[in-house]
């Protein structure tokens, strides 16, 4: 279950219009953020559960609540290539972990359908560029003459049972002929679409691939 919102920065400071999320017990959930005060706080009818404002901003944020409802999560992007979320059981509302700001671009979370893990996949090079550190091209955008691996992003797998996070390095191998450019209007993002105690679906543009745990420290995807 999950619910987002989205604001202009002359909305970041306004609490949300209404209810964010609804749990199963029909209890509202709503979220205020607030950069004056310094804090970000999860109302639940008279409740209120305050964290610290994040210090990379947040112009959009989305609530989840797990399969069974046993933790709630709140995703926080800061509209600057940051992602971050923080952590709380439920129903109590008990703050457990934060989780980044970590720079690139994340999609969005995933609890596992059977309560067991929580997922995020993101990318701090959405496209594909090519670093070039000996000068051998000129400048973007440039053909590659051979096949490369190229860094794109990352994976991060917390189980919920111990508080452990995996993270996998994602990494892409471009085909001879890809046009490399740091500018281009395509963004190649990696989601997470499934999730269990046995491993992780990642979805990429080139294909579904299931991972299976134990989880690999760096997996690489072959774009065509």
């Amino acid at each position: 279950m999950k619910a987002r919102t989205s604001r202009t920065a002359e909305e970041w400071d306004a609490p949300t219009p209404g209810p964010l999320l609804v749990d199963s017990r029909g209890r509202e959930l709503h979220v205020h953020t607030d950069a004056a005060a310094g804090a970000m706080t999860i109302q639940r009818g008279p409740a209120r559960f305050e964290r610290p404002y994040p210090p990379h901003g947040v112009a959009e944020f989305e609530l989840f609540l797990s399969p069974g409802e046993h933790w709630l999560a709140l995703m926080h992007w800061s509209g600057q290539t940051e992602v971050a979320y923080d952590l709380f059981r439920y129903p109590k509302v008990t703050h457990e972990r934060t989780f980044g700001p970590e720079h690139g671009y994340g999609d969005t979370l995933r609890f596992a359908g059977d309560g067991s893990s929580l997922v995020l996949a993101w990318s701090d090079n959405p496209h594909l560029f090519v670093p070039d550190p000996d000068e051998e091209y000129e400048r973007p955008p440039f053909e590659l003459p051979h096949p490369v691996v190229v860094e794109w992003g990352w994976l991060s797998h917390l189980d919920l049972r111990t508080l452990r996070e995996h993270r996998v390095q994602l990494a892409v191998r471009l085909p001879a002929g890809w046009v490399s450019d740091d500018e281009c209007e395509d963004e190649f993002m990696p989601v997470v679409s499934d999730a269990s105690a046995n491993g992780v679906q990642l979805d990429t543009p080139w294909g579904t691939h299931p991972l299976v745990r134990p989880l690999p420290a760096r997996y690489v995807v072959d774009a065509r």
